[in-house]
C-alpha cells in the first residue's frame, strides 16, 4: 500500500483552529502526520487546546515503520499529552522494542489512561484506568484489510463519544472493521449506523 497524505503532510500550527480544538470533546490524531516538525508542533497546539476545553486527546500509532521513525517522541507524547492511544500489536511491540505484547501494553497503561490494541483475529485488548477488557473478534478471511484500523477507531471512538462504555465501544469498533475488510477499498460500502443497528449495537 502506498499512502499519500496530500496537503495533510504539510499541516502546521497555522492550520489549527484553536477555538474549534477547545470545543472538541474527542480529538484523534494521525501518527503519520508526526513525520515533520511542523506536524509535531501542530499536534501539541491542537492537543493542548482540546484538553484546555475539557476534551480527550488521542493518537493512532499508524504503522510499525512510523513508530520506528518516532519511537522516543511517541513515547513522550503518549506519556505527557495523550488521554488514549490506539495501535495494533505490531505497533505496540515496536514502540516498546519487545516481543512481549503484555509487557508493552502494561508499559503504555502506566502512562496513558486508555490503551487499545487490535490484533487481527485475536480479541481486542483495552486497558482503561488500569482495568482490562477484551472484546471478542469473529475471525474472517479479509478481502482487503486496508482501512481496518481506521474503521475500528471510527466505531470505537463513536461509542466512546456516545458514552456507551468501553465494551460496547470495542464491539462497535470490531463491527466497523469487519464491514470494511469484507470488500475492496478502505471505506465501508454500507452506512456504519446501519451496520451497528443491525448488530444491536445502536
Amino acid at each position: 500500500m502506498n499512502t499519500y497524505l496530500g496537503a495533510g503532510a504539510d499541516f502546521n500550527q497555522t492550520d489549527v483552529d484553536v477555538e474549534t480544538a477547545k470545543a472538541a470533546r474527542w480529538m484523534f490524531l494521525e501518527g503519520y502526520l508526526y513525520d515533520k516538525p511542523e506536524g509535531k508542533s501542530a499536534f501539541t497546539l491542537a492537543g493542548q487546546a482540546c484538553r484546555a476545553g475539557g476534551g480527550k486527546v488521542g493518537i493512532t500509532l499508524s504503522d510499525p515503520f512510523c513508530v520506528d521513525r518516532h519511537r522516543d517522541d511517541f513515547r513522550q507524547l503518549i506519556a505527557q499529552g495523550m488521554d488514549f492511544t490506539i495501535g495494533n500489536h505490531e505497533e505496540w511491540l515496536s514502540l516498546y522494542q519487545t516481543t512481549d505484547l503484555e509487557a508493552a501494553l502494561r508499559s503504555a497503561a502506566e502512562v496513558c489512561d486508555l490503551v487499545v490494541c487490535t490484533h487481527s483475529g485475536a480479541p481486542v485488548k483495552i486497558i482503561h484506568q488500569g482495568a482490562r477488557t477484551e472484546v471478542a473478534v469473529r475471525p474472517v478471511t479479509p478481502v482487503d484489510a486496508t482501512g481496518a484500523g481506521d474503521q475500528f477507531a471510527a466505531g470505537f471512538l463513536g461509542g466512546m463519544a456516545m458514552d456507551l462504555g468501553i465494551t460496547r465501544a470495542g464491539e462497535m469498533g470490531v463491527a466497523a472493521a469487519a464491514e470494511v475488510i469484507a470488500h475492496i477499498g478502505p471505506r465501508p460500502k454500507r452506512s456504519l449506523r446501519a451496520v451497528l443497528t443491525e448488530k444491536g449495537l445502536m
